[in-house]
């Protein structure tokens, strides 16, 4: 409303501006010719169809007069912008014009400004509104004439004030259309931070209760302080046999906005599918993508099309209709299509006369594709550290590089590169991925190394395809010569081996993988099978496999896998599992096992916590074989808000090992110290929620709060939106959560988010008041009190009062017979909601 106002003002004022004196119009703003060649521009063409389409078949417009086509300046209806009637001494007005395109009118009002010729112009902002193509260059307040715009023509209805507009499908931005709802990018603005200390740990001890053992007391911590986006972690293992052994200790700050994390200490090189990654005591800057779980990195399928007449639009997967819309006349885009493989699409419309055109083409998502123009990279420099558990912690005295980078090409070719030096190693390669459409999707890559004098390469080849439903796929990777990476000198370097020495025992890898995956066509069975041949230096292994997966029904389902040893006589060996769900968070599983020689069978009962506090978990299990061994365990784990603990105890033959367990953490955060579940990768800290209020989680009741409402919420998923309530249905009627019931939040990695319910009990009641005479005052009558809004009486003179004192002063204003106080006492041991009175005002 307040931009018709906005427009038709301008319009007045622009109409009074040409009757003046002289007849002067009033300036306006320069109308910007375009040229009809910068409509070639590249930014300027929507993108091109994933699927081919027929323009004829669609009806399309295209070149006037030809055959199929629609003719967009020849139309009975339409006249050319740039042939209306003059109309000599107006001046130019500026309208505000209700505008259609397409016969779709808009929702906006476009501000029109028509010559003294009768030629009209339009603003950049109300074209682009209504997906008209305007140059970029061209700012949203300059005014663009129609008849600069190929192709484009108008009609002018001065009774209805409206403006018909007809534009050639190449001239119109195509209608976006999401067939699954896409991942929101989280708004980083509603990040919430916490400044926090935080000690995970676990503890585990285990004694021989009968028979032979040792007694034993292990455990891992790992200490993180963190700001913002800022963290410093170490971590450590310590037991009585490995005594103590400390982890990584190193230095994060990322970037969220630029989507980058550098890091300074202990780190892992980056690595791409053909490349191994390596520990490093260094330097390192990375993206940071595979850590947003709120950015989609792959391309974006899209089907593109356009329409004649207003139509309907069915999107089939197969013959499953699985989404379905309206669409205006012109070009349209199916975006965020499902991620399937070997599957066929159809795209089905329907126009008002109800004619329908198909158009069908098989369609093959390929995984780890990046989209166009994203890149990944990650570069590290820094002295290699050794990973044995005798010598973790040690570093080595050469310096070595490594660096990563992954870049969409297209939306269909994402090339890769890798390269890492030190210690006299030079190695380095660049790979591929690409999608093949209904061809499936191939990625290769070569790299070469050299290392003190000896030369070698690896190839590798993996191709992955979906044909009506039967998935397949197939891998070699080849070593010629002597190929080296930078894991292998920190091994030789590490081992006090001669490089000489260590190359001539490395025999050349050389993996052969092929599989197949379909579905029967009578059963839901699902069937796989593969054949390996691996050569990895240390001896030969050929197999080949089979499995199977059935579903009987909501609760059972049946899996089992044969593999056959083709360097062994054929040596098979195989397994079959009946799977059994007994509730919500139960699980019962009977199976057996065959090897050579050996055949067991195991029965295992679990019940699960699924991160619930204050709930119970726990397992059974047998095991035995023919020969009449056995193992029996159970266990017993029980989530406290503060620590997971766990006893479990094992049995075999004459020995018998009990163990102890102890998970958690220790958050100092909020100025307070919180014995706490162990941590993950973020946390939400919640205050006055009331005492014993149910915390849900995205839905899920995961927590209570104790007795001051406080909780703490251990499990939340960095920069992903999570929500966070409490079931106000569990509060006592004597509280209220004033700052709401549900919070949606962000959080960053490894901080965590401080949500204040605001609960409090509410000290309120319904006091009845009455005047000298005893007689209740009218319904409407206001109650007055300092610092308090004004109270609304209602029958019978009951007024409900909250934040009630010890002692309580009203004041009511009765007009001509002037104001009347009156006072109450109220204590907090009364009932919920006390009724208080009669209170006499006077």
């Amino acid at each position: 409303m307040v931009r018709r106002l906005r427009l038709l003002s301008t319009a007045l004022g622009t109409m009074a501006g040409s009757a003046l004196p002289g007849g002067a119009a009033v300036a306006a703003t320069p109308r910007l010719p375009i040229d009809p060649a910068a409509f070639s521009d590249d930014s300027l063409a929507y993108p091109p169809p994933r699927l081919d389409y027929d323009p004829d078949v669609l009806g399309m417009a295209c070149a006037p007069g030809a055959s199929g086509c629609l003719d967009v300046v020849a139309s009975n209806n339409l006249v050319a912008a740039s042939d209306v009637p003059e109309t000599p001494g107006t001046g130019t007005q500026v309208l505000a014009l209700s505008p259609s395109v397409n016969d779709e009118a808009q929702s906006e009002i476009f501000a029109v400004q028509r010559s003294e010729t009768g030629a009209f112009s339009i603003t950049a902002a109300d074209l682009r509104s209504a997906r008209i193509k305007v140059p970029s260059n061209i700012p949203d307040a300059d005014y663009v004439a129609l008849s600069s715009l190929p192709g484009v023509t108008a009609r002018y209805d001065e009774a209805s004030q409206g403006l018909a507009l007809d534009v050639p499908d190449p001239l119109r931005v195509p209608l976006e259309l999401a067939v699954t709802k896409p991942r929101d990018k989280v708004d980083l603005s509603k990040l919430s931070t916490q400044p926090n200390v935080q000690l995970n740990y676990r503890l585990l001890a285990s004694s021989a209760l009968s028979g032979v053992g040792r007694d034993t007391l292990d455990g891992d911590a790992v200490l993180v302080v963190s700001n913002r986006f800022a963290q410093l972690v170490n971590s450590a293992t310590f037991g009585t046999g490995v005594g103590f052994v400390r982890g990584e200790t190193v230095a994060r700050l990322e970037d969220p906005y630029k989507v980058r994390t550098y890091a300074l200490g202990d780190v892992i090189t980056g690595a791409v599918g053909f490349s191994d990654a390596v520990r490093l005591g260094g330097f390192q800057v990375q993206s940071n993508f595979q850590q947003r779980p709120d950015i989609f990195r792959g391309p974006l399928p899209q089907f593109a099309a356009s329409a004649a007449l207003p139509s309907a639009v069915d999107l089939y997967v197969d013959s499953l209709k699985v989404f379905s819309t309206n669409v205006p006349r012109g070009p349209f885009v199916l975006q965020s299509l499902p991620q399937l493989s070997g599957r066929t699409l159809s795209v089905v419309t329907t126009d008002l006369s109800g004619r329908q055109t198909r158009i069908s083409k098989p369609y093959y998502y390929a995984p780890g594709l990046l989209r166009h123009g994203v890149s990944e990279y990650s570069f590290e420099l820094g002295f290699p550290r050794l990973g044995g558990s005798s010598t973790l912690g040690n570093y080595l005295d050469f310096l070595a590089t490594s660096a990563a980078v992954r870049y969409g090409l297209t939306d269909r070719f994402t090339i890769e590169g890798h390269a890492e030096a030190g210690g006299g190693l030079i190695n380095g390669g660049g790979g591929f991925a690409a999608a093949l459409g209904y061809f499936g999707s191939l990625n290769g890559s070569l790299s070469a190394s050299r290392f003190k004098g000896k030369d070698g390469a690896r190839a590798t080849l993996d191709y992955q395809v979906g044909l009506g439903g039967i998935s397949g796929f197939a891998s070699i990777v080849r070593e010629f010569g002597t190929y080296t990476t930078l894991g292998d000198v920190t091994t030789i370097r590490g081992l006090s081996v001669s490089p000489a020495g260590f190359q001539l025992r490395r025999a050349k890898e050389s993996i052969d993988r092929a599989g197949i995956f379909f579905q029967l066509p009578f059963d839901p069975t699902t069937i796989d099978l593969a054949y390996n041949r691996l050569n990895l230096g240390f001896g030969k292994t050929r197999t080949a496999s089979a499995g199977f997966t059935r579903r009987i029904n909501d609760r059972l389902s049946l899996n089992g896998t044969m593999l056959v040893d083709l360097e062994r006589n054929n040596a098979i060996s195989a397994r079959i599992n009946l799977n059994i769900r007994l509730g919500s968070f139960a699980t019962a599983t009977v199976g057996g096992d065959h090897v050579p020689g050996r055949n067991t069978y195991a029965v295992t009962v679990n019940g699960f916590n699924a991160g619930r506090q204050n709930q119970l978990g726990y397992s059974l299990s047998q095991r035995g074989d023919d020969e009449g061994n056995a193992t029996r365990s159970g266990r017993l784990d029980y989530r406290l808000p503060q620590v997971l603990l766990s006893t479990s105890i094992d049995q075999s033959r004459g020995n018998v090992r009990g163990q102890l367990a102890a998970e958690g953490a220790i958050l100092f955060a909020d100025k307070r110290l919180f014995p706490a579940n162990r941590i993950g990768e973020s946390f939400a800290l919640i205050k006055n929620a009331g005492p014993g209020a149910e915390i849900l989680q995205n839905g899920r009741r995961i927590a209570r709060s104790d007795k001051n409402g406080n909780a703490l919420l251990p499990e939340l998923e960095a920069f992903d939106e999570t929500r966070i309530s409490l079931d106000p249905t569990r509060l006592p009627t004597d509280f209220e959560a004033r700052n709401g019931t549900e919070f949606n939040i962000v959080t960053s990695r490894r901080n965590g988010a401080l949500i204040d319910f605001g609960v409090r009990k509410v000290f309120a009641g319904i006091v009845v008041i009455v005047d000298k005479d005893g007689k209740p005052f009218p319904p409407g009558t206001q109650v007055l009190r300092d610092g308090f809004d004004p109270e609304v009486m209602g029958y019978d003179g009951e007024v409900f009062l909250r934040d009630l004192k010890p002692i309580n002063e009203i004041t009511i204003d009765r007009g001509e017979a002037g104001l009347c106080k009156g006072s109450f006492a109220y204590a907090e041991k009364d009932a919920e909601q006390p009724r208080i009175g009669p209170v006499t005002c006077q």
